[in-house]
């Protein structure tokens, strides 16, 4: 059985996407699906459109993510200031966000809902040339279906423009909207404020976001959420091209951490395994390394026994925002009192204040001489 073939309507669905083609068989393949094709064996499917648009697609949004989220260290600097300070000829590449939450971002904008709800948005579902077996099913309203003929869009767009990536550009950020995934997340329904609102309550406290230096481009506004000492992690970022975008970035992350660490014991041992005291330093130096606290801080003092006259060392440890307890360690050399310290300071941050004779000739006083004072 052969079905009719109408009149395509080229002019109206360019108009919808913002894109006109030279090559006018191009666009109406990117609309017929093979159904429509196996009747009628003179036209040819979007199969292979849809293979060259995914993979555009995919490269476009990874480009697209790394600008956004790209970390600019002078971008709260007004731009009269900067020709005064010697700012760094060399940049490397960094970016705000890690490789899984990148990964995330990625997913969540090539995934089938996203790129269905960008045809959906202009109905370019009803343009669709099938075969009777899918008009009878209605197959045009299937969301895969939906995501098929976007990838054969941009696919059949590629061909045309002679692959021109400035134009693939403007129409995958147009038709995709970018921004507005980003910012709002269509297909994430949880409310991460009022979340973190509430656990703010649990612990006797509001929930309050403050000002930060913007650090990305393209996201003019930057929030950041503080913790408290209960949670490792002493505060959650947020970026956005909007405050209210920001804000949602800052509190989801702060309930993801929360989720993830919600027993901070817990948290510790998984990160870097039980207290060990001969280890303990390096033990502190990996939770730094993993983000979960801020940089250990080591403050060294020299003086001598009064009684037999030999060397001590005395060490102390201040975690910013996080442990900042004033009373020292002192032992017969400056390694012994850092172990000391270090492993205190990981009981401490466990809820632990009792302090295991596993160290010999180690006394802890109130630090209070500031003299002869060295930091590493």
């Amino acid at each position: 059985m052969k079905t009719k073939k109408l009149d395509f309507p080229s002019s109206e669905i360019e108009e919808k996407i913002g894109y006109s083609f030279k090559n006018k068989d191009l666009l109406e393949q990117a609309f017929t699906r093979k159904s429509y094709s196996e009747e009628n064996p003179e036209t040819e499917n979007n199969e292979l459109l849809e293979f060259i648009g995914d993979s555009i697609i995919g490269f476009l949004v990874v480009k697209q993510l790394s600008i956004y989220y790209t970390v600019d260290r002078y971008a709260h600097i007004p731009d009269k200031i900067k020709p005064l300070l010697e700012i760094p000829d060399q940049h490397f590449f960094e970016c705000e966000l890690d490789e899984a939450e990148l990964s995330e971002l990625k997913i969540k904008l090539v995934q089938r809902s996203s790129l269905a709800k960008s045809s959906e948005r202009r109905e370019l579902e009803k343009y669709l040339r099938m075969g009777a077996g899918d008009v009878i099913n209605e197959i045009q309203n299937q969301d895969s279906v939906k995501e098929d003929l976007f990838e054969a869009l941009v696919g059949a767009v590629a061909i045309d423009s002679n692959w021109d990536m400035t134009t693939l550009e403007e129409l995958v950020l147009r038709l995709l909207d970018f921004d507005a995934i980003l910012e709002f997340d269509d297909n994430d329904e949880e409310d991460y404020e009022g979340l973190l609102s509430n656990w703010f309550k649990k612990t006797g406290r509001d929930l309050t976001f403050n000002n930060a230096a913007p650090i990305c481009k393209n996201l003019k506004f930057a929030v950041s959420v503080d913790l408290g000492f209960k949670m490792l992690n002493y505060h959650a970022s947020g970026y956005g091209m909007t405050e209210k975008g920001a804000r949602r970035m800052a509190a989801k992350r702060a309930i993801s951490f929360i989720r993830k660490t919600n027993d901070r014991t817990a948290a510790i041992i998984k990160a870097v395994g039980m207290p060990d005291p001969n280890r303990a330093v390096n033990q502190l130096q990996e939770l730094y390394q993993k983000k979960m606290i801020p940089a250990p801080k080591y403050t060294f003092s020299q003086s001598k026994n009064a009684q037999s006259g030999n060397p001590e060392w005395g060490c102390s440890c201040i975690i910013e925002g996080l442990h900042d307890d004033t009373s020292e360690f002192i032992c017969a050399s400056k390694i012994e009192a850092k172990k000391a310290v270090a492993y205190d300071t990981l009981l401490y941050l466990m809820g632990t204040d009792t302090m295991p004779l596993f160290f010999n000739n180690i006394t802890k006083i109130e630090y209070i001489d500031k003299e002869n004072i060295e930091n590493e």
